[in-house]
């Protein structure tokens, strides 16, 4: 098996101090370390106690320091070009805040080979992170595999659900293929969590996610959408308030409750 080495840069490092990305990170790369992949995580030096590149390891994963010479957001652009330099370097792949998430089983119904091939196709820096087993006796798992770029990582099946949450919230937008179901769960934590989505065009998924969201039907409009997420901060700060305001509008629970009860209450009504 090929060996596996990941880079994970944009945060202020490790152990998280700071929340956001940097808990994300915290939960990953000890993660992705139990599954035999080799780690780095850049980490800002605030104290002057490493030199500019020293590398240490903790809890198996390779940190790798750099010192700003300034503070604010000055220091963290100057921290983060030293990275940027320095991990071209580095073999593997290089994680940054900027990825797509699929969080979904690979099979057919997902449209997990046409996400896969629009993702591999915008080219850039982007990455994006399909969770799910893959399994090499599966003939549609290989397809998957062969049209996947380097844009393209495939972390396997991950089960905890802060590492799942984590994934989804900071993502440039939550990638959801499935074709039938109807009012998918998965979809409606998105909407709760307050992603942008791009959602296989169907009638379920329109009616669950409305009309400020993104929606493909072939892999070329995947590669479409992915591009104008990518590049329209404005449009997609809509789609994220118009997820939230959904989810408030149609998803709580005590709405679903109250309208399931009035289902029942009719029903008895006639009995």
């Amino acid at each position: 098996m090929t060996h596996r080495h990941v880079n994970i840069l944009g945060t202020r490092g490790i152990p998280a101090a700071h929340g956001g990305f940097e808990t994300f990170a915290a939960k990953l790369a000890p993660y992705l370390v139990a599954q035999g992949w080799t780690v780095n995580v850049y980490c800002q030096d605030d104290d002057g106690r490493h030199t500019d590149g020293q590398r240490d390891i903790w809890n198996g994963i390779n940190r790798i320091f750099f010192h700003a010479s300034r503070h604010g957001p000055v220091g963290t652009m100057e921290f983060d070009l030293k990275c940027a330099r320095h991990v071209t370097g580095e073999p593997g792949i290089d994680l940054v805040n900027q990825y797509f998430v699929s969080i979904a089983r690979i099979e057919p119904e997902n449209s997990i080979l046409e996400l896969v091939q629009g993702a591999s196709r915008i080219g850039g820096t982007i990455k994006t992170v399909v969770l799910g087993k893959l399994d090499e006796q599966n003939a549609y798992h290989n397809q998957v595999r062969a049209a996947a770029s380097d844009a393209v990582i495939f972390p396997g099946a991950i089960y905890d659900q802060t590492i799942v949450k984590a994934l989804r919230f900071h993502a440039l937008a939550y990638l959801h293929g499935h074709q039938v179901g109807g009012t998918n769960p998965s979809l409606v934590e998105a909407l709760g969590a307050g992603n942008a989505v791009l959602a296989h065009d169907n009638r379920f998924n329109r009616w669950t996610a409305g009309p400020e969201q993104f929606y493909f039907d072939s892999a070329d409009a995947v590669a479409d959408r992915m591009a104008e997420i990518s590049t329209d901060p404005e449009r997609r700060s809509r789609a994220k308030q118009a997820a939230i305001a959904r989810h408030a509008e149609s998803f709580r629970w005590d709405q679903i409750l109250s309208a399931y009860e009035a289902v029942l209450a009719r029903q008895a009504a006639l009995a």
